[in-house]
């Protein structure tokens, strides 16, 4: 009888504690975050832009970002809603131990740190600045006894460090009175890693060629009403290049008559040609490719042959034919790369030798030197039919 009293005053202790112990195993103040009420934010260290890494930078220098890339860990607005991470009282959820495994998307890129642990809420990571001007993504993933729970992507953008060499023209062609702005001397200027920059810093001066060509406010390149050449020198960073400048005269723009003469050429059967009278009245002109060689330029229109056999009478023939010529300041090559010499203000080239003997003969003996006459208008007789 005395021990039944016992146990029943001690019966209201015992529901008390396994009511409290029924609280805390259905999330109570105690509860710990299941990994589909987190999520991973990155909150700092979004969308950097900077350089790429200095190239005194020694070996050992890990040449890190300023700047660290910051993921944050949260609960989930539903996990969430009754308290948030920061959220005090029986409603709060706590975050387990987690991590942040990091990695990169780019193959140039990297970082720090593949893996970091959460600290309170947090943890960082700095990527490793590199060589190559562009973008590098980086993610970051949090990770719960090897289970993915959430991930959240940043991307950085690197710039090309200063430029220290350029890529100069191999020759600029300008017509008469014609102008080409200086900057446009610098092509593809290059970092030291090889990163195409902006324009940079530079210096360009006319070595030679005045009174052709001539520096105005020091930004145009300008040439006069003469054919000739010149030379640019241009220096960006430790590169210093020579471009040479040439002054052409449009051939394109007149019409064209060509003539040479050719004589003493042994023919097949034991005929023998006395000489040959050669007459191009070139009605169209074209430009095309332009190279070391020159601009080349093609005139075509009515080949007139007048031929003088011994014995026989002058045979003549006509055919529409194209003849080319490569034009370089103040002369031209021949298609056969015989050279011609300007006269006058490139009105007329003198020279080179056209007379090519026909299949199976044997070489003229000689030949009366090229000429090339520009014309001021196309006599209709002239004009080519298409």
């Amino acid at each position: 009888m005395h021990r039944t009293r016992r146990l029943r005053a001690r019966t209201p202790v015992l529901l008390l504690l396994l009511s409290l112990a029924a609280c805390d195993r259905g999330g109570g103040s105690a509860g710990i975050a299941r990994p589909e009420q987190m999520e991973v934010n990155i909150i700092s260290g979004k969308g950097m832009h900077l350089p790429v890494r200095d190239p005194a930078t020694p070996p050992s220098d890990p040449g890190l970002t300023p700047e660290p890339v910051v993921a944050r860990v949260s609960l989930t607005p539903e996990a969430g809603a009754t308290g948030g991470a920061d959220a005090t009282g029986p409603g709060r959820l706590r975050l387990p131990p987690v991590e942040i495994h990091w990695r990169v998307l780019e193959p140039w890129c990297s970082a720090e740190h593949t893996v970091t642990p959460v600290r309170n809420d947090t943890a960082s990571n700095f990527y490793h600045r590199p060589t190559r001007a562009f973008v590098c993504h980086l993610v970051a993933e949090g990770v719960l006894d090897g289970r993915v729970f959430g991930a959240d992507t940043t991307v950085a953008s690197f710039d090309a460090g200063p430029a220290v060499t350029f890529q100069p023209a191999s020759l600029l062609l300008l017509g008469l009175d014609d102008e080409f702005p200086v900057s446009r001397l610098v092509r593809g200027p290059l970092d030291f890693y090889g990163n195409p920059t902006l324009l940079p810093p530079f210096t360009a001066i006319l070595t030679s060629g005045a009174p052709v060509l001539a520096i105005e406010d020091d930004t145009m390149l300008v040439s006069g009403l003469a054919e000739g050449s010149g030379n640019m020198r241009v220096t960006v960073g430790a590169r210093t290049a020579d471009i040479p400048v040439w002054v052409l005269r449009q051939m394109r723009t007149h019409w064209w008559h060509v003539s040479w003469e050719c004589y003493g050429l042994q023919l097949s059967g034991g005929a023998y040609a006395d000489s040959a009278h050669y007459r191009l009245d070139a009605g169209e002109t074209s430009v095309g490719a332009f190279s070391l060689a020159g601009m080349h330029v093609g005139m075509r229109g009515t080949l007139t042959t007048r031929t003088w056999v011994r014995g026989e009478p002058v045979r003549e023939t006509s055919a529409v034919t194209t003849r080319y010529v490569s034009q370089r300041p103040g002369g031209l090559a021949w298609h056969n790369g015989e050279p011609a010499a300007a006269t006058g203000v490139a009105e007329r080239y003198d020279g080179g030798n056209l007379c090519e003997p026909p299949p199976g003969g044997g070489g003229w003996t000689r030949h009366a030197p090229a000429r090339a006459v520009r014309g001021d208008s196309i006599p209709p007789e002239l004009l080519v039919r298409r």
